[in-house]
């Protein structure tokens, strides 16, 4: 399977600290990609590097032409980036900000085709009811969810999301995991996300990599990272049997 975006050897170092050492790591169309590790492991760094915000050491290739000589325009038509903790430019409705995500494309589609387009994302997000409201007004959760129906209305090939639930309830949690994974497969999307459950890792991601200590400690299929060996190492956890308390979720 061709990679539509791969790192190799990407290294960062940010202050007197080495975050990245050495990542490589490829993002398959049509794939859930998830990215997980401890606190201060190098996740947010990474997705950064692979959406061109930053520069690191090593190479970024985006369907197999480095990132870092793309035009932020050019770059904005194929991957949408929702960094861990988005502001709203003030003075903005809930869509206002999903239009945002079209702008790459104005002169390029015709009217009706953008504003279809971002009432299908606010839709398919559960913000249209939200439309007219003011994005200074939404809780946490609303507005991750408003961010993410921008990023999608950018109609991208690469989706890159760090944190996108961490803000939500157990609910909402389950559903943007599902139709992130259905437009996944859906729009053949590369898909990146950050998350910390690693029960929702398990569940929606096609292929997880594991960071720690800004190295790859393994990567490839849930059942072949998320072993006890792996986890314990990572997090410094053991994993036990479930049992009666044990909670599990379904929609």
């Amino acid at each position: 399977m061709t990679a539509r975006l791969t790192a190799t050897d990407l290294r960062v170092t940010l202050g007197p600290n080495e975050v990245l050492k050495g990542v490589s790591i490829e993002l398959h169309a049509g794939e859930v990609h998830a990215l997980i590790g401890p606190n201060g492991s190098g996740k947010s760094t990474l997705m950064r590097c692979l959406a061109g915000i930053l520069r690191p050491k090593g190479a970024v290739q985006l369907d197999g032409r480095a990132i870092a000589h793309l035009a932020p325009r050019e770059r904005a038509r194929v991957l949408a980036f929702m960094p861990q903790r988005p502001d709203a430019p003030p003075g903005l409705c809930v869509r206002e900000l999903v239009e945002l995500g079209r702008f790459p494309h104005r002169g390029r589609c015709p009217a009706a085709h953008h504003d279809t387009t971002v009432c299908a994302c606010m839709e398919r997000c559960g913000v249209e009811t939200l439309c007219e409201r003011s994005t200074a007004t939404l809780s946490g959760g609303e507005l991750q969810r408003a961010f993410l129906a921008m990023a999608l209305a950018q109609d991208p090939s690469v989706l890159l999301l760090d944190e996108p639930v961490s803000a939500l309830d157990v609910g909402h949690q389950l559903d943007a995991l599902a139709l992130l994974r259905e437009l996944t497969h859906e729009r053949d999307l590369a898909a990146a996300v950050v998350l910390h459950d690693l029960n929702l890792t398990s569940r929606f991601a096609d292929r997880v990599t594991l960071l720690h200590a800004g190295e790859v400690l393994a990567t490839g299929a849930p059942s072949d990272v998320l072993t006890s060996a792996h986890v314990e190492r990572a997090f410094g956890v053991r994993v036990l049997p479930p049992d009666e308390r044990t909670l599990r979720f379904q929609k």
